[in-house]
């Protein structure tokens, strides 16, 4: 009885934060020939799914560093989240990350300071260029393993920018991969205190889905006599509209 009163409250914040998907969370692949190394670093938020942090920070700037402490090979993660409180302070949250297993590389269990006791997230990075973008898929799975998972979807680059080229490319790798990217919004930066990383103007474009739009067009119906006089004087055409169904 207390597991299950223990669900309901936390399948709220779940809801609200993240996207709650049926099952457990999915297999997926992390980056062919992932290079840690090079992966290193700071990035940014571009574009995200909703999650926890957005009730905590906003403006976050994420350190994925080599871990100083666990095993001697240095393959476990520092998370440094820094950012601005909602109360306007700066603010900082750290996690660890430790790898998945060795044939798994990409992939980390990570846990923060915050949360269900004991219970990580599933952190892949699907694809990144090391220089410029990077594509992390986040899943964390109910307390009752198997019940439900909820998934977070985060761009992010190391100047805070990314072209609408690159953000198609990550569009179309998700597809793929078959993940839902439903939710996904800009990071609105320019209000962030001391602000050197702003959106580019063709970075605010939303691009939507890469699939073809959906257009309704108008169908005429027979005329009489009367209506084909009126009709032959120029009509001003019709604009159809196009509607853009996103997966």
């Amino acid at each position: 009885m207390f597991l299950f009163a223990l669900v309901l409250v936390v399948i709220p914040l779940n809801v609200f934060c993240q996207r709650v998907v049926s099952g457990p969370c999915p297999s997926l692949p992390a980056m062919p020939n992932f290079e840690k190394t090079k992966f290193y670093g700071r990035w940014i938020e571009v574009e995200k799914t909703p999650s926890v942090f957005d009730f905590i920070m906003r403006c976050l700037e994420i350190d994925y560093l080599a871990s100083e402490n666990g095993n001697s090979d240095g393959t476990n993660l520092n998370v440094v989240v820094r950012g601005t409180s909602l109360a306007g302070l700066p603010l900082t949250i750290k996690g660890d990350g430790i790898p998945q297993q060795a044939n798994k590389v990409g992939k980390y269990n990570v846990r923060f300071g915050f949360g269900v006791p004991f219970q990580g997230s599933e952190m892949t990075v699907l694809d990144t260029d090391y220089k410029e973008y990077v594509v992390v898929y986040s899943c964390t799975s109910s307390i009752i393993q198997g019940f439900y998972h909820t998934e977070y979807i985060w761009l992010l680059s190391r100047d805070g920018t990314l072209t609408n080229p690159t953000r198609q490319n990550i569009y179309e790798h998700l597809d793929r991969l078959k993940i839902n990217r439903v939710g996904l919004q800009l990071v609105e930066r320019t209000t962030c205190p001391n602000n050197s990383t702003l959106i580019t103007r063709e970075s605010e474009q939303n691009l939507g889905s890469p699939v073809e739009p959906v257009v309704f067009e108008s169908v005429s119906e027979e005329k009489g006599p009367q209506q084909q006089q009126q009709s032959s004087s120029p009509q001003p055409e019709l604009a159809t509209d196009s509607i853009k169904i996103d997966q």
